[in-house]
This record gives structure tokens, sequence and C-alpha cells, in this order.
């Protein structure tokens, strides 16, 4: 599998970390700002207020957002349900793309009888080492791709 509990782990620290590194960014600008605010000319309270809040929200949506969505796309894909499918590869992209405006994703064009679908494959994995016109079995949640298997010569046919 592509996916495990210990990779879960891992993207949750991680996001953890970026929690607590935008909170102590904010606490400590705010901390200034309110020194400043009862201390000295409120003006100067206020430049670090606005610099800690502008830096705060950088770090939330540049760095955090990005591994939280990451982490509950992993979580939905160890703990959700799974199937799979036997599929010929019509295309597979070279570069990833944004997917809802949240993560980077290789689109993997499959035909799965006579129909046409677009199943993603996570861009942090790596392009796929499948080729067009292969057949292959996939595991995937929703429309992600889990896993990928060639197709056993026992299956031809």
């Amino acid at each position: 599998m592509m996916y495990s509990e210990e990779e879960q782990l891992q993207v949750q620290k991680q996001f953890k970390s970026n929690l607590i590194t935008t909170i102590l960014v904010l606490v400590l600008f705010l901390t200034a700002a309110l020194a400043f605010m009862t201390r000295l000319e409120q003006w100067i309270g206020a430049v670090f207020l606005s610099v800690g809040v502008c830096i705060s929200l950088f770090l939330l949506l540049v760095y955090t957002l990005p591994v939280w969505y990451y982490y509950r796309f992993v979580t939905d894909i160890v703990n959700g349900r799974s199937r799979e499918i036997q599929a010929r590869v019509v295309r597979v992209a070279d570069e990833p793309v944004y997917k809802d405006n949240k993560l980077l994703y290789y689109e993997v064009i499959v035909l799965e009888d006579d129909i046409e679908r677009m199943l993603l494959f996570d861009a942090n994995k790596g392009r796929p080492e499948i080729k067009q016109g292969e057949i292959a079995i996939f595991r995937i949640h929703e429309n992600f791709i889990i896993n990928i298997r060639a197709r056993q010569s026992q299956d031809a046919g």
C-alpha cells in the first residue's frame, strides 16, 4: 500500500508543528503590540499587531492549511472504504495539477468497461510508473488511487 498509518502520524505531527509555530508567532506579536499600546505610543503597537496578523495569516494559509488538507486526504485513504478496478491506461499527465485548489495530483485517464474515467494520483508519491495502453489493477477510494498493480498474465484473455 502506498499509504500507511505511520505516514498519517507523520503528517499529523507536521500539521501540529506548523499550527504551533503559527500560534506562537501570533502570540509573540500580540504580546509586543499590547506592551507598546499600554506603555508607549499606540501606533507602534498597531504596527506590531498588523505585522503579526499578516505573518500569522501567511503561515496559516501557505504552510499549515495545505498540510491539514493532506492530513485529511491521507486519513480518508487509510480509514475509508476502497475497491479495486481493472482498467486500461489511456493517458497519464506529465505535470501534476491542483484539484479543489487544495492538493496536487497527477491525472490518470483510464478506460473501464468502455467508460473513460479520471483517477487522481498523489503528486507527493511521484509520477505513477504506468504506461499508456497498459492494463492495471487500481485500488481506489472515490477517484483517488491508493495502489497500482500490474495485471497478472493469468488474468489475460
